[in-house]
């Protein structure tokens, strides 16, 4: 189609208009937590028995922090600490499952500034029941998984060769939801992956190669009490099965990281990636014996549970770079929406502090600073816990 020469400029006006309409309101977020990860336990952090090629990648594109800690090494609160960046005696979730007070979080700010806010959580207790989903526009929770690939879904002790794990269906399910978005859009995304909380078993996992920690899972079927022996390592049940079941536990972190890779591959094919303000972390870890404690995490904070892996990697954050001043998981927040360029009278209060001066390298830890974490209530009270 041909302009004439007198309809140009109004021609062109409107293209103008258009443009700013469809500008996007800032860089894509992406944010990646793994349940039940040990910082220890990853190839970056230096475990010779890791098989974390794309977590380390993305620890080698960006800056590491390699003394983060979780709020409570506990699914609910510490995920409510890393979207609100607020401790939980402020965001109010205080236990697995306790849905938090009414406070903004992350996904509704970037919700108001035009974001397309998209999450997939593998962990029941991390999603709407708790208050989780508030600011997401879409939701996938484990049930709506389940819905979806039915029989085909491995889970707990299942031995599935032609199924999907739940790794892959966390990342199948968020690639799906960044196809609904359109290139002119920015993207707020938040995945949970669960495979390394107990029972540590994969799609390839067999019995013979573990067997001490099969016979252990054997036993973990009879009820709070039997769960309650293992975990506190009565005549010495949890112990003797530790190699094994510790070897199982790597197979699902490479197995996540396995997923997290196709994540980042699907990124990369849609355009994403080069610009993603990109965070990696859990929301705690996992007792191996520290403490007296296996299989199990929340009871105490022994530093298994409580230190976390925290990646940020982007445009503005210095590669190959890894810092050792003390973090926490409440800071993730606030460095987020000022490497988004969120104005800071935008931001609500927060107790987490803006890390992004240590990422570009125009800062320096401030001296001084005090971190905690809480331990929750006792193993003994309730249901096992997530």
């Amino acid at each position: 189609m041909t302009l004439g020469r007198g309809r140009w400029p109004m021609a062109a006006a409107a293209l103008l208009v258009a443009a700013c309409v469809h500008e996007r309101p800032g860089p894509d977020v992406i944010v990646i937590t793994v349940d039940t990860l040990r910082a220890d336990r990853l190839g970056y952090m230096g475990y010779a028995g890791a098989s974390t090629p794309n977590i380390d990648s993305l620890a080698a594109s960006g800056t590491a922090f390699t003394q983060a800690i979780t709020t409570m090494p506990r699914t609910t609160p510490a995920v409510a600490s890393l979207m609100t960046g607020l401790w939980p005696h402020h965001h109010g979730s205080r236990e697995v499952g306790e849905p938090m007070d009414d406070h903004p979080t992350m996904a509704q700010l970037f919700s108001g500034r035009g974001y397309a806010t998209l999450a997939v959580s593998a962990n029941r207790v991390a999603g709407p029941e708790q208050g989780l989903n508030t600011g997401f526009d879409r939701f996938v929770t484990p049930g709506q998984m389940r819905r979806r690939y039915g029989h085909r879904l491995v889970r707990g002790f299942d031995s599935k060769p032609d199924g999907i794990g739940l790794a892959e269906a966390v990342t199948e399910q968020a690639v799906r939801q960044l196809r609904t978005v359109g290139a002119g859009e920015s993207v707020f995304l938040w995945v949970l992956y669960f495979d390394p909380h107990l029972p540590y078993w994969t799609r390839q996992s067999r019995p013979e190669a573990a067997p001490r920690c099969w016979d252990l899972y054997s036993r973990w079927k009879g009820g709070h009490a039997e769960v309650g022996a293992i975990m506190a390592d009565l005549d010495g049940v949890a112990s003797a099965a530790l190699p094994d079941c510790s070897k199982l536990y790597d197979e699902e972190i490479a197995a996540t990281d396995a997923a997290i890779g196709r994540l980042l591959t699907a990124l990369d094919e849609l355009g994403r990636l080069d610009d993603a303000i990109i965070v990696f972390t859990a929301d705690h870890g996992e007792n191996l014996g520290e403490g007296g404690l296996f299989f199990e995490h929340g009871d105490n904070v022994h530093d298994a549970a409580v230190r976390i892996p925290l990646i940020f990697s982007g445009p503005r954050i210095e590669a190959k770079r890894e810092r050792t001043s003390g973090t926490s998981i409440v800071d993730v927040a606030p460095t987020i929406l000022s490497l988004a360029n969120v104005p800071t009278n935008e931001h609500p209060s927060m107790d987490g502090v803006d890390l992004s001066g240590l990422l570009d390298g125009t800062a320096e830890p401030t001296p001084g600073r005090v971190l905690f974490a809480e331990s929750a209530t006792p193993m003994w009270e309730g249901a096992v816990r997530h």
